[in-house]
């Protein structure tokens, strides 16, 4: 009985002493002091505390407390998180469908136009012959990262740099030495698949290869280290020009007399160019002007990206092809916009030039390279202009889309591709239907190679980044690395082999125009008088 009246009083003290230290701590937690060692109290501000409820609890109950609270905050974020990227993958989807269905949909209306049908031909031409070739580049890419091993050394990554350049020098120099063999295919679609494929392939291992080699240290240190490499690789392209020139002319028949020095040579007592000098001063034969403009449209894919990724470095001040740090922000679309811009202004005067005063025969070697020059410089700011609109429409849809730096999240990257694989058909099929309806189709059938050009990188790089995401996502559902590798690379090659065919057997062969087409435009264009007067 004592010993009960004893407890009572104890817990009696105890319960008026913790009510006076709650009193005493004013509502704050943190001024309750600890009594006894591994023990805290709790407080209780809303009702009165109860013998239950004035029991000291361990510190491992608090802690196991706090992990649970934790642990359950933690959960409803990553939920959110998953919910966020469900909606982006949502829209992903839906751009993605929205894209392919517009796509085929607007094709096949323009396909069966009869003023835009050799234009969209030819567009599709050059633009799935590139789609293909990116492809089968990065099919290389992933073949010789299971060769090589993900995380490569410094030695593997110098000799892959090295087997770049050594196969673009290879492929630049090989229709050149091939030259008696596409005699024989000329007027065929096989020397107009070597042609269009041939461009891109070469162009884009030029590419490759170059911007590899301005990522050394001596480049990419500053932007006037990298304007200067820009200046190297493309006099090493004049170069190999002048080298596949030699090969061309060695390979001609004897009779045919070497290119003269001066005007006084190339001209007879009447003061006309001799029929010796105008033959050899240009390359002679369909063939060897076939390789000429091959090599020219050549030069100014490759110099044109190199441009476009020294103004990416101006712009951000991070090298191209690595990790910004930081989002695309407004400001890096507006200065991107503006040099955009400037290339179209410099495409356009020039092409202006060349279409006001145009190139006559050359008669001497130097006139012959200062045409050269002038063409390469054409093609060049045309190109840079194609790249940096590409671009362009890129940075604008990542600083849309993209929740981390360059996109960091899978999500946003496909989100941001299938939007641009939208936007870039829109930019190149609405102005062509627009044109159409305004009775201008004839500038894009007789004479505009340039925007078939410009149309066919954009459209071609849009959709290939597009694709390669799909296939890029597809793959990570798969466990191990190579095994993600091989799933990429079979899926790549299942689309190739679908495509190819067709593009090769009904989109490569040339459209004539029937007969009553050419009819019913004289006819249209003779009835829109009457019209008027009346």
């Amino acid at each position: 009985m004592r010993v009960l009246l004893v407890a009572v009083l104890v817990q009696l003290t105890r319960a008026a002493e913790i009510k006076a230290i709650q009193v005493t701590a004013a509502g704050n937690p943190e001024a309750l002091p600890l009594r006894q060692a591994g023990y805290v109290r709790r407080e209780h501000r809303s009702q009165e505390s109860s013998l239950a409820q004035l029991v000291p609890q361990p510190v491992s109950k608090v802690v196991e407390d706090a992990t649970e609270a934790v642990s359950h905050l933690k959960s409803e974020s990553t939920i959110g998180i998953w919910k966020e990227e469900e909606k982006q993958a949502s829209t992903a989807m839906a751009l993605s469908l929205l894209a392919s269905l517009s796509f085929v949909l607007t094709v096949f209306y323009m396909w069966n136009t009869p003023a835009l049908k050799v234009a969209t031909r030819k567009i599709l031409v050059s633009s799935i012959s590139l789609f293909s070739v990116v492809l089968s580049f990065m099919v290389m890419k992933k073949v010789w990262k299971l060769i090589a091993g993900s995380e490569s050394s410094s030695e593997t990554k110098t000799l892959s740099d090295i087997f770049s350049f050594l196969r673009f020098f290879i492929l630049y120099m090989l229709p050149s030495i091939l030259r008696k063999r596409l005699e024989k295919q000329m007027d065929t679609d096989r020397i107009r698949a070597f042609q269009i494929v041939g461009v891109h392939l070469i162009g884009f291992a030029g590419a490759d290869a170059f911007s590899d080699v301005l990522k050394l240290n001596v480049f990419s240190a500053s932007t006037y280290g990298y304007f200067l490499g820009v200046c190297c690789m493309a006099a090493l392209l004049g170069i190999m020009s002048w080298a596949t020139m030699k090969i061309r002319t060695r390979s001609q028949t004897p009779e045919a007399a070497p290119l003269v020095e001066g005007s006084s040579a190339a001209e007879d007592a009447t003061g006309e160019p001799t029929q010796a000098a105008s033959a050899t001063a240009t390359p002679e034969g369909p063939v060897n002007q076939l390789l000429e403009t091959m090599e020219v449209e050549i030069e100014g894919f490759v110099v044109g990206f190199l441009v476009s990724m020294w103004v990416r470095f101006t712009v951000t001040g991070a090298l191209p092809g690595a990790k910004y740090g930081r989002q695309i922000t407004g400001d890096d679309v507006s200065w991107l916009l503006c040099f955009c811009l400037a290339a179209f202004f410099f495409a356009t005067l020039l092409a202006a030039y060349q279409a006001r005063f145009p190139a006559a025969s050359a008669t001497t070697r130097v006139q012959y390279f200062l045409q050269r020059a002038r063409r390469m410089l054409s093609m060049t700011t045309l190109m840079s202009f194609a790249w940096l609109a590409f671009f362009l429409c890129q940075w604008l849809l990542w600083h849309v889309t993209a929740d981390g730096p360059n996109g960091s999240h899978h999500t946003a990257k496909l989100t941001a591709s299938n939007a641009l694989a939208l936007l870039a058909s829109a930019s190149v099929f609405l102005p062509m239907m627009a044109l159409n309806l305004v009775g201008k189709a004839d500038w894009l059938l007789y004479s505009s190679e340039a925007f078939v050009k410009v149309a066919a990188l954009v459209l071609g790089f849009s959709w290939e980044t597009a694709v390669y995401m799909v296939v890029q996502g597809a793959s990570e559902s798969t466990e191990g690395e190579a095994t993600k590798k091989l799933l990429g690379i079979a899926t790549i090659l299942l689309i190739l082999l679908l495509i190819l065919p067709g593009w090769y057997m009904h989109m490569l062969p040339e459209i004539k125009p029937s007969k009553e087409d050419q009819e019913q435009v004289p006819e249209e264009k003779a009835a829109e008088p009457a019209e008027v007067s009346t």
